[in-house]
């Protein structure tokens, strides 16, 4: 039997039974990657690699690493803790991205997975659009008063958010792929069958969803067709601005219409997640970068939650970006985004320089479903759904295992580190001085703030840090030689944890502490914050000391995103009760916070060279975590 086996693709047909049943029973796709995975390691048995071999380097690690220890910063810090550790496991699914970019070899490889995955996803919308015309169902999930088709799902969110993805798959074959006349009009049937289905579920997300990865798809056609696009989407918006008290489209407008004075129906439905929007951002101003925790969220709810809202308690926040910040911190949403620009890179490379059609025609349907599936990230936790996570996971593993024929060759990782180097080695006196100035005073904060009562796992949290930091620091305080680039950003985030530990008691119930001390002079702080902030970054970038890498952009994209998303929350709730909000609107606590961060992190960021004062600063930092993990 081993030598039978020897040389072949074994777990390859795992990933066909994953693509077969990946729309039918989530149960069946959990035996099928489990299955996959112990294929993977016979054959790695088999074959007996070299260790280096074994476990080859992709373009979303970086991502993954990053969320992955963020998720396990969230669990040790986690107001829940075992149910945060149960939570944990579904960072597992991450293998069946692997799985799929290790195990596929050819493109004829791919075109089976492929076809595999829409004849089956054909079946299961077939079934929802009987679901939704005939009422039949004999999974015992339909309602047929909702008219809400699910199919084999048990949520007809998850049937829509399905369909979104593979509809986009089918439309980038339709028109990258370069299909044969029968295969183009059976993906345009396809597409229409698909399409019908998200109607069915009555998602309106899913709605969202599809519109958004259908423009991106065009998009990706060309300058002339993106002009196109945009013309028409202005155009839409206007024609539905001025027909507005029309029949049909005043029936659309009111499904996206929020009032707080409504209790059942669509207006209802959406102000009650506006009101879970509101609560997570509340909720984060007091766990900013590491969060409650992933599978906490029901434990502190109810303290935080709107005087208006119905529900007592939440499990998720029907919102994944609101969702994983407040859960995970701004560290896992920044891993979130790490993972998504890298993806969308990666489909962009194999767009522009892939020359089979098909292979095109995959990474632009995977590039249209995925900015789908953000869309409908904004209404729904997307990423908690397993069925839904599992597709995308199998979309970015496609992705990856499709090789780049004509892309020119970029500076070798030597010559950039050299140049990283280079550019980070020289400070002016008054960048030194400007550094220190902040540094020091977050030394002084850890002897000045009062002792409180903090639980084990955040001392040892906050003794971790202060190790790292010192180790950190103290590794190379007698040369001069400037740190890697990874090991500055690696600092800089660091000491943001330092400096949020010793100021989270101005964050504590930061909402009084505003209204008492300094409603008035807010605005002023906000601005002079983010001035400091955006200026810093514009000095040191402009001088060309220092490029911006992928992680930078993702750190300072999740605090624009959660600042965009307490102003849009803010005036969503305005608009459903009337102006009048309850409490302080989040904001007043996030974007001060917000702006601090962005401030502390691009100052040590930009302007620590690695020298022998900044690494005696440093020190100086770390030793003051650990006072303040032992006060």
């Amino acid at each position: 039997m081993k030598e039978s086996l020897e040389g072949r693709n074994i777990p390859f047909y795992g990933l066909v039974a994953f693509a077969l049943v990946s729309p039918i029973s989530i149960a069946a796709t959990n035996a099928a990657w489990v299955t996959t995975l112990l294929l993977w390691g016979y054959k790695t048995y088999l074959e007996r690699p070299r260790p280096r071999d074994i476990f080859p380097r992709t373009e979303l690690n970086t991502g993954f690493g990053i969320l992955f220890l963020a998720s396990f910063l969230s669990v040790w810090a986690s107001l829940d803790f075992w149910a945060s550790v149960v939570e944990f496991r579904s960072l597992g699914l991450m293998v069946i991205y692997f799985l799929f970019c290790w195990n596929i070899e050819s493109l004829a490889e791919r075109k089976k997975l492929v076809f595999c995955l829409l004849g089956a996803t054909i079946l299961t919308a077939v079934f929802g659009i009987v679901q939704h015309t005939t009422g039949w169902d004999y999974t015992g999930y339909y309602d047929p008063t909702s008219g809400k088709a699910g199919s084999f799902f048990g949520l007809h969110l998850t049937f829509g958010e399905y369909l979104v993805l593979t509809t986009c798959l089918v439309g980038g074959l339709v028109l990258f792929g370069n299909l044969s006349a029968p295969l183009l009009a059976a993906g345009i049937g396809l597409s229409v069958l698909m399409m019908v289905g998200i109607v069915a579920s009555g998602s309106k997300g899913s709605v969202l969803g599809f519109i958004a990865g259908a423009l991106v798809l065009l998009a990706l056609r060309g300058k002339r067709v993106v002009l196109g696009v945009c013309g028409a989407v202005l155009l839409t918006v206007v024609l539905a601005f001025a027909l507005r008290s029309w029949g049909p489209v005043h029936d659309i407008v009111f499904q996206f219409q929020v009032d707080a004075q409504q209790t059942d129906g669509p207006m209802a439905s959406n102000t009650r997640r506006i009101y879970m929007w509101w609560t997570g951002l509340r909720i984060s101003a007091n766990h900013l970068l590491h969060g409650v925790g992933l599978h906490a969220m029901e434990s502190i709810y109810p303290a935080f939650r709107h005087p208006l809202a119905l529900e007592p308690n939440q499990w998720h926040l029907h919102n994944q970006y609101i969702h994983i910040g407040a859960t995970r911190g701004l560290f896992g949403l920044t891993g979130l985004l790490y993972i998504l620009l890298a993806a969308f890179r990666a489909c962009l490379r194999r767009l522009k320089w892939c020359e089979d059609p098909w292979d095109r025609g995959i990474a632009g349907g995977v590039l249209a479903g995925l900015a789908g599936f953000l869309v409908c990230g904004l209404t729904e936790y997307c990423w908690g759904d397993s069925e839904v996570l599992m597709l995308v996971y199998m979309y970015l593993g496609l992705v990856g295992s499709i090789p780049i024929d004509g892309e020119p060759a970029g500076p070798s990782i030597d010559s950039a580190k050299k140049e990283a180097s280079r550019s980070e080695r020289n400070l002016s006196r008054i960048e030194k001085v400007g550094l220190m100035g902040v540094l020091a005073g977050i030394v002084l904060l850890s002897f000045l703030v009062p002792v409180t009562v903090r639980p084990v796992t955040m001392r040892v949290l906050e003794l971790a840090l202060g190790s790292i930091l010192l180790w950190l620091s103290s590794r190379a305080v007698a040369t001069d030689r400037p740190q890697a680039s990874w090991n500055v950003q690696g600092i800089a985030c660091l000491t943001v944890f330092a400096a949020y530990t010793f100021t989270r008691l101005v964050w504590v119930s930061a909402e009084e502490f505003f209204l008492a001390n300094m409603m008035s002079s807010l605005p002023l702080l906000t601005v002079v914050a983010a001035l400091t902030a955006v200026l810093t970054v514009l000095v040191w970038v402009a001088t060309r000391k220092v490029r911006l890498s992928l992680f930078d952009l993702c750190v300072f994209g999740s605090l624009l995103l959660w600042g965009v998303s307490a102003w849009a929350t803010h005036v969503l709730l305005a608009l459903a009760t009337g102006g009048q909000t309850v409490l302080v609107p989040p904001l007043l606590v996030l974007l001060p916070l917000l702006a601090f961060v962005f401030m502390l992190y691009s100052l040590v960021r930009f302007s620590y060279g690695g020298g022998r004062t900044e690494r005696i600063l440093l020190s100086c930092i770390a030793l003051s975590m650990l006072i303040h993990a032992f006060r």
